[in-house]
């Protein structure tokens, strides 16, 4: 029942707009007049739109961001980021703190796609609005948030926009409303006309072929710039949402976007999704004009969240791709596992509305709406929901080794990517199983296995059933359902049927109260979204959903508590001791065709389908809320332990054990585990959260619950005889409770082959009683080369003498032997040092002790480890230590070359490399994205100038102010692409400075990459890599530009036409690939081919450079930087390398410890944010 004292200001609102129409106080749309703002709009630049005479045109919108930006002291920036089909700018408007301490880059993005179908204005209506409300105070608590969050909205179609507003000369084409498309196309009422910019982003999975390609609109392509230069420069993008209009049962509907998720990626679009309805509920609540629509219409809901697929027919098949906002969550777009789409309410009676037939009562509820959701929004950006599961007890699962290979990416897909996945988020790690050969003894313990294949042989049906029987919970998903008839007495062949249809709805039943279905939306019926993993309605591309026949089902007692055109989808049924439990649609297998342009995804499951296999499992999942800055407010204890066997042969199998346990009271955040190898282990195939740094093997893991425990087993061989320690660290994000148990060692024994002892182990006596070691440094805190003092303490606390007693420590990278008491060995990265003194240590005494110092220096900031193992009779004992590194002062050798942004640095850059008047040119590219500027660095060498930076459409003072400086009174200003690149406005603008202003473009990167080496001239050497990311063009470059080379460009492994002619136009020219996709593309050429950016960098910089005197190091995050970085080194001779933010990887470290000789100047390029102080200061330290 409605409340009255709700209703009647419904009623006097009602009377109003019926009886009188607008009431006193309707203003005009926009006053960017401060002077008359008061009298006609309330004081606001943009008045509510019940107070509004018309919905807000595209011009008032612009020129009222404008006046906002003018007056809001810097928290507000309006910019373009390119140009509509019909011409129009498309604007962006960002706002953030501009008095925060926190870097740009480092802050979380919220981006908002607003109204890309220019008949559903909601979006628009309600962002500038709340914008408006921020930079007045209206809202404090988000605007506090803006410290640490950028809002970024982006209004992407001008030209349906303008269609239909009122202050616009209509076209021959329009017909006077707002238009869906955008200008490439007749525009006509609702849908009619234009190219929907929401089916043309750069999707995962199969594109119609009767659509245009994505990214065929300029619109499309711009977003896509921006979002890329975005990432590029190490942006977050944190939650983002495409906002549209046109649902008739709620002010909004949230949609969780369609891609491959993790279970964090899962939970945190459902909390965003949760929280947004909490948000805008709180809106409406006390909105009398949405109490009125209530009234009007019907029950109205505030929100309901779907997933995308879940909103109508709309999320698979011919019409259910290249999504907007699904773009921006997924890993090829803005990898923000945030919201998909959000549609408002459209009570309008679209289509055949524009800015004069606008209703006000519908657009205040808009406005009130897209308060609430961009309000929730700036909340979730500085959360992150950290899921971690408890499960019943050892799981495994059945791996099928089939694999896909994406016709994109030429990497393997698969649905088992989706186990690797969920493995960091378990209490204890998944066992996998063979589909064949499967045997009693693998399921010995297990608990529970779920089959997600239909490939197992006669003997792994056996098996499985016979452990069922027994007591086992047997999941079966997908596939597997086929394999019914053997697990389930009473299941025929028949029983089991497939159905394949665009969407494969599961229809649960309501009240949900079966423990299949805890957790589960009352509005679901998906499990999965098979879009981006390649299904459609096209042919034999139909997602398959398996079934049984539901009265045999329960017919054996079985529930059904989801079904599939009428047959049992999900459900469960006792056998034996144990259960069955089916799914019948989670993990459909990738599909690859030639309809696919951008790559497929592995899996697509919802936060649904990770519910229910939890449940299935008996798992319990638990969801926390943590400040995206402060996940030291969890609290945690995590302990390690490391164990191997103790005594082994050389060639033999090593496993290596790593506990960690969590004793609470909080789930501990982001664990990272560090295990030490001796030499003479080598590491084999590691598990997938794992990564090896030469002997170093660093695990990552998301969480780890309270009272809960997880193991990592590192396989290694052993290589070499003797006793050698195995040690273990970790650290998490968490605050830590206990710091005595993050460390622990072990030692084996590793013997020669057929038993003969190493190392003077004596195999098989019984061990000598009493040997102690302890590790300790001089210096607790050592600076970056400072000679320390490493001491090993052997004693013994036993009660006889020890004899032959010997001492061996193990340094880790980074730590430097320099001198002391023993020679030391490298094998690889890992240097050992045997101290063997059987003068000094024959007959060590009960009660006595004895050191062993080393000279050591660290050349790295961090922790290090240092292992020890002594050794006396057939005593072995471990010890580890760790050595905390600190900073060091400044010191001239290395120099950073720096501005407060990449502009800035550019000119930085430029300064440091030319005097006044002394470069005969300058090459000028754009800012924010990388594909045109390439090919930049070598043209930049050729000529002999800088390289700088412009934003596309103006010239800032300060890079008109550097060309001046640098040419002097003449020279040539190069531009690196076409007009969408570096625009006309700027063209002209550098032309006005006195210089001669030359462009190199094409119709793509491909082409204007061709241009660029042709203007080199005739190259001694051309370099081939991708023009699909940065790292290794860059790399690249520095090389050109010292073999008086050129860079051409690779799309992937595929050679553009452009390219393809270059290559035979200088055919005889020494061709060398950089990267792997650039090899793939030219086989036969020599390659250079790291197995990731910063090796490919430093195999190139060990390949063209023999001992440099200088070279650059820059940021492999983001291209900007290492861009004017290659035109600066290049006058120098040198060499590019990349790091990460915060650490040399070890291939630059190597590179750079390899040439200390020869380095006479180091340079950095950008500042703190792109390469983190601890860098500076390792270096400064090595080649100070």
């Amino acid at each position: 029942m409605q409340s009255w004292v709700k209703v009647l200001p419904v009623l006097v609102l009602l009377c109003a707009l019926v009886v009188v129409g607008p009431p006193p106080s309707s203003a005009t749309p926009v006053c960017t007049d401060p002077a008359t703002r008061d009298v006609l709009c309330g004081g606001r630049v943009f008045p509510d739109p019940i107070e509004s005479l018309t919905g807000l045109t595209y011009d008032e919108t612009v020129a009222g961001l404008e006046a906002l930006a003018a007056e809001s002291e810097g928290w507000l920036v309006v910019s373009t980021i390119g140009t509509s089909f019909d011409g129009f700018p498309i604007v962006m408007a960002e706002l953030t703190d501009p008095t925060s301490t926190v870097p740009l880059d480092d802050r979380k993005v919220v981006l908002v796609s607003q109204s890309i179908h220019g008949n559903e204005p909601g979006g628009r209506e309600g962002g500038v609005r709340y914008v408006e409300d921020l930079l007045r105070g209206e809202d404090d608590a988000r605007r506090a948030l803006l410290d640490r969050v950028r809002l970024v909205q982006v209004f992407l179609n001008p030209d349906g926009w303008t269609a239909g507003d009122h202050d616009q000369v209509p076209d021959g084409d329009s017909v006077g409303l707002w238009a869906r498309g955008n200008g490439n196309g007749a525009l006509g009422v609702g849908d009619i006309g234009g190219v929907d910019l929401n089916r043309n982003a750069a999707w995962f999975g199969p594109i119609p072929t009767s659509r245009p390609d994505p990214l065929s609109e300029p619109e499309s392509q711009a977003l896509f710039d921006e979002v890329t230069a975005r990432l590029a420069a190490g942006q977050d993008i944190q939650a983002s949402v495409d906002i549209h209009g046109e649902v008739p049962d709620a002010a909004a509907v949230v949609m969780l976007s369609a891609g491959q998720f993790d279970l964090q990626g899962s939970m945190q679009q459902r909390n965003h999704g949760d929280a947004l309805h909490a948000s805008v509920d709180a809106e409406l609540s006390d909105s009398s004009v949405f109490a009125l629509q209530e009234l009007v219409s019907g029950d109205i809901e505030p929100t309901i969240l779907h997933a995308s697929s879940e909103f109508g027919p709309v999320g698979v098949g011919g019409s259910g791709s290249g999504f907007q906002g699904d773009w921006l969550a997924q890993a090829n777009g803005g990898d923000s596992s945030s919201l998909s789409t959000i549609e408002l309410i459209n009570l309008q009676g679209s289509p055949g509305v524009n800015s004069l037939t606008f209703r006000r009562d519908v657009f205040q509820i808009y406005r009130e709406t897209v308060r609430g959701i961009l309000g929730g929004l700036i909340d979730q950006a500085v959360i992150d929901w950290v899921p971690s599961v408890q499960l019943p007890g050892p799981t495994g699962f059945v791996r099928d080794p089939a694999v896909v290979i994406d016709p994109v990416r030429g990497i393997e897909r698969t649905q088992m990517d989706f186990f690797d996945d969920l493995d960091a988020y378990l209490d204890q790690p998944l066992v996998p199983l063979s589909p064949t050969g499967l045997d009693a003894g693998d399921l010995v313990g297990l608990d529970n296995v779920i089959v997600a294949t239909d490939v197992l042989d006669a003997g792994a049906v056996a098996a499985l059933r016979a452990w069922a029987d027994g007591g086992g919970n047997l999941v079966l998903t997908d596939s597997a359902l086929v394999e019914l008839p053997g697990l389930v007495d009473g299941v025929s062949a028949g029983d089991v049927t497939v159905d394949l249809s665009d969407i494969n709805q599961i229809d649960f039943p309501q009240p949900r109260t079966d423990p299949l279905l805890d957790g589960i939306r009352d509005i679901a019926f998906l499990m999965t979204e098979p879009a981006t993993v390649g299904y459609d309605t096209a042919g034999e591309d139909l997602t398959p959903a398996y079934r049984v026949a539901t009265s045999t089902w329960t017919g054996l007692g079985g529930t059904s508590v989801g079904t599939i055109a009428g047959q049992t989808a999900l459900g469960r049924v006792d056998v034996g001791s144990g259960r069955v439990t089916v799914i019948g649609q989670l993990l459909p297998p990738p599909v690859a065709h030639d309809r696919t342009l951008y790559g497929i995804d592995s899996y697509g499951v919802l936060d649904t389908g990770y519910q229910v296999l939890l449940n299935a499992l008996g798992a319990t999942l638990t969801v926390t809320p943590v400040d995206i800055d402060d996940e030291s407010l969890l609290v945690a204890d995590v302990a390690v332990s490391v164990d191997a066997p103790g005594q082994v042969e050389v060639g033999d199998a090593v496993p290596v054990t790593v506990q960690l346990a969590n004793d609470g009271p909080d789930t501990a955040a982001a664990i990272t585990t560090t295990l030490t190898l001796p030499a003479a282990l080598a590491p084999g195939t590691l598990p997938q959260a794992c990564s090896a740094d030469g002997r170093v093997v660093t695990c990552q893991r998301a969480t780890l619950g309270d009272g809960t425990d997880t193991t990592i087993e590192v396989p290694t061989t052993a290589t070499a005889d003797g006793a050698v320690t195995v040690s273990a660290r970790i650290a998490s994000a968490s605050t830590d409770r206990v710091a005595a148990n993050d460390t622990d060692s072990t030692v084996v024994r590793i013997l020669a082959p057929g038993g003969g002892g190493g190392g003077g182990d004596g195999g098989g006596e019984l061990p000598v009683e009493g040997l102690t070691l302890d590790l300790s440094t001089s210096e607790a805190t050592p600076a970056v080369g400072q000679t320390i003092v490493l001491t090993g303490t052997v004693g013994n606390d036993g009660a006889t003498t020890i004899d032959e007693v010997t001492l061996d420590l193990s340094l880790p990278p980074g730590l430097v032997h320099v001198g002391g008491s023993a020679d030391c060995t490298a094998d690889d990265e890992v240097v050992t040092c045997p101290i063997d003194l059987p003068g000094s240590f024959a007959g060590l005494e009960v009660g006595a002790t004895a050191d062993v110092e080393l000279a050591v220096v660290p050349t790295r900031v961090g922790d290090l480890d240092v292992g020890g193992t002594a050794r006396g009779g057939d005593a072995v004992v471990p010890a580890v230590d760790v050595v905390s590194v600190a900073a060091v002062s400044p010191d001239p050798t290395v120099v950073r070359l720096q501005g407060p942004e990449r502009i800035a640095t550019a000119v930085a850059a430029s300064r440091d490399a030319y005097p006044d008047g002394t470069a005969r040119a300058v090459v000028l590219a754009r800012a924010d994205a990388f594909p045109d500027a390439l090919a930049g660095g070598p043209l930049a060498a050729a000529v002999q100038g800088p390289l700088l930076l412009t934003p596309t459409d103006t010239l800032p003072d300060a890079v008109a102010e550097e060309v001046e400086r640098v040419l002097g009174d003449d020279g040539v200003v190069h531009l690196l692409g076409g007009a969408n690149a570096v625009s006309p406005a700027v063209e002209s603008a550098v032309g006005q400075l006195g210089v001669e202003v030359r462009r190199h473009g094409g119709n793509d990167r491909f082409e204007t990459a061709v241009a660029i080496a042709r203007e080199v001239g005739d190259p001694e050497r051309v370099f081939v890599a991708t023009g699909g990311d940065f790292p290794d063009a860059l790399a690249a470059g520095a090389a050109a530009a010292h073999t008086d080379g050129v860079v051409v460009l690779t799309a992937g492994s595929a050679l553009p036409a452009a390219t393809r002619g270059y290559l035979e136009d200088v055919d005889g020219v020494p061709v060398t690939a950089v990267g792997g996709l650039a090899a793939q593309a030219t086989p036969g050429t020599d390659q250079l081919v790291g197995d990731n950016r910063f090796e490919t960098a430093a195999l190139v910089a060990e390949s063209v450079f023999d001992d440099p005197t200088s070279a650059g190091v820059a940021t492999g995050a983001a291209f900007a930087d290492a861009l004017a970085g290659v035109a600066h080194i290049a006058g120098r001779q040198g060499p590019i390398l990349l790091a990460e933010r915060d650490r040399l990887p070890f291939a630059t470290e190597q590179w750079l410890g390899a040439h200390t000789r020869s380095l006479e100047r180091l340079y950095l390029y950008g500042g703190p944010a792109a390469l983190g102080e601890d860098i500076e200061t390792t270096l400064r330290a090595v080649f100070g």
